[in-house]
């Protein structure tokens, strides 16, 4: 009989051709011949996590843990999934389990890392990552590991070392073009175009999709800086358009979920729950590039915040609670657990001031964060539509936000946005306040006093000298923020001509609803 092994070896192909049920199927098959292995159960455990199913994902590394205690990839897997289900505290436990069995274990100490990126302990995340490279007895380390430096060492402005480790990943895998567009972040081409060259002949030689269409919006940056308004154009649109064909995305089934949330509320009479909750945070919501990040670089300069950045954790347990056939906002046992949940694991950021949560698109959540923590402050930061609209098709995104990819896709939901916005508005009032990004840019001192007004915070001297803060900024802005305010964002539309080149973009805006 063929060893468990080599048949797993065979099923690995297929596994990565993302045939997922497939394989799944096959391995429930192996189980009635080898119930009892571990091996097994910790291989159909990766397939339920790559699925997206947590809690089976869980049982079967539960189940293989039973099998043999030690089994220290069951182990890091497990953490990496309670990490991916918002279960912060098992997931450190179990890191460190694995850690304590194999202190040498590489891709463990690399995923713990990234679980401390994003905690926003860069200082505990490069340490890892840096143990992990020195591991490697050519002191070379996995592409991983260099990657993670370069991303950690870029958002707290480190360019230098940023720049190193992202190279130093490009040795190990020279088509990762995540890290190239790290590179592109910091790269004024304007100076210097030796980047140009190597990118151009990547997209000749590259075989995947994703990193084409990466590649193009990075030329697209590039031909801007230089001034090449129609090389700069011919690229973004090739970008978004090979990376629009590699996603499966429909705008309207995205908005049909939307509107699922906004009609669940429009009986709700928010005064009849008085929550026992003071706990405050600060949610900044909208649309991606409309100054969200400069919002939180201002109110993160305070003394009294912490910026926790995008952190998705409100967003996830929302949506696992609401589908769930169980889910009733009348009961306030499952509401106080909620709010519990997201407590604790926001806590993990910072524990003593008030933190603040840069995940957009809490926009959609506005009526839950109501009922969940009535004395919190949402603020929604608007922009131009057409400028908005033009940067987010400028650039590309990792990890998410698959309507930024089609000029009708990109314009439909932008539009959907706005009428969400106008019904949290229309049934929430002064809960939730507007910033317009332009108003910021021309009368920065008096639309800052008025923002920590709104938040209830003394005004500090250190929220206009945002460009100052230390703290680590994650998105595309992370350069933008560490400068004081300019001006030459506004208008972008009429510096080029974007009308003709997107009119699909501009037309479908100004479409009526």
């Amino acid at each position: 009989m063929q060893s468990l092994e080599k048949i797993i070896n065979k099923l690995n192909p297929e596994l990565n051709k993302g045939k997922f049920d497939f394989v799944l199927k096959e391995c429930l098959k192996l189980k009635e011949t080898y119930p009892e292995s571990s091996f097994l159960d910790n291989y159909i455990g990766l397939i339920y996590k790559s699925l997206g199913k947590f809690n089976e994902a869980e049982k079967f590394f539960h189940n293989s843990l039973k099998i043999n205690p030690n089994n220290y990839a069951a182990i890091n897997n497990l953490a990496n999934t309670y990490k991916a289900n918002n279960k912060i505290e098992k997931a450190i436990e179990n890191y460190h389990k694995a850690l304590n069995l194999k202190p040498d274990y590489i891709q463990c100490l690399i995923n713990y890392g990234q679980l401390k990126l994003t905690l926003n302990n860069h200082e505990g995340a490069i340490e890892l990552f840096l143990k992990s490279i020195n591991l490697d007895p050519k002191k070379k380390g996995t592409w991983m590991a260099n990657f993670n430096l370069a991303a950690a060492y870029m958002q707290l402005n480190d360019k230098i070392n940023g720049k190193k480790f992202a190279k130093k990943t490009l040795e190990l895998n020279p088509d990762f073009a995540y890290a190239d567009k790290l590179i592109s972040n910091i790269t004024n081409y304007n100076q210097n175009d030796d980047h140009i060259n190597e990118i151009e002949s990547k997209i000749n030689i590259t075989k995947s999709n994703i990193s084409k269409g990466i590649y193009h919006f990075i030329l697209g940056k590039a031909y801007e800086d230089k001034q090449n308004y129609a090389e700069s154009v011919k690229n973004i649109l090739k970008g978004n358009q090979i990376i629009s064909q590699s996603i499966n995305y429909k705008v309207k089934t995205h908005i049909q979920n939307i509107k699922k949330f906004t009609e669940f509320f429009k009986k709700i009479n928010f005064e009849k729950y008085q929550v026992n909750e003071n706990k405050k945070f600060i949610f900044i919501v909208g649309i991606p590039r409309s100054g969200t990040t400069l919002v939180e670089q201002i109110l993160s300069s305070h003394s009294m915040t912490f910026g926790a950045g995008e952190t998705n954790i409100l967003e996830n347990i929302l949506k696992k609670e609401f589908y769930s056939k169980n889910f009733n906002i009348n009961n306030s046992n499952l509401i106080s657990q909620i709010s519990l949940d997201y407590k604790k694991n926001i806590s993990y950021f910072n524990t003593e001031k008030i933190i603040i949560d840069k995940s957009l698109l809490n926009f959609i959540w506005i009526g839950f964060i109501k009922i969940l923590y009535p004395n919190s402050f949402v603020i929604n930061v608007t922009r131009d539509p057409f400028e908005n609209c033009i940067s987010c098709f400028k650039n590309y995104f990792e990890g998410g936000l698959p309507f930024t990819y089609n000029q009708k896709d990109l314009a439909i939901f932008y539009k959907n946005y706005l009428q969400t916005i106008e019904f949290w508005k229309d049934k929430l009032g002064s809960f939730i306040y507007e910033v317009k990004y332009e108003n910021l840019i021309t009368d920065s001192k008096n639309e800052i006093e008025k923002l920590l007004k709104f938040c209830k915070l003394n005004y500090e001297e250190s929220c206009l000298d945002f460009h100052k803060n230390k703290s680590p900024v994650k998105t595309l802005s992370m350069i933008q923020v560490r400068q004081p305010i300019y001006k030459s964002s506004l208008n972008l539309s009429k510096k080029f001509d974007y009308k003709k080149e997107f009119s699909e973009l501009y037309n479908e805006l100004n479409k009526s609803p």
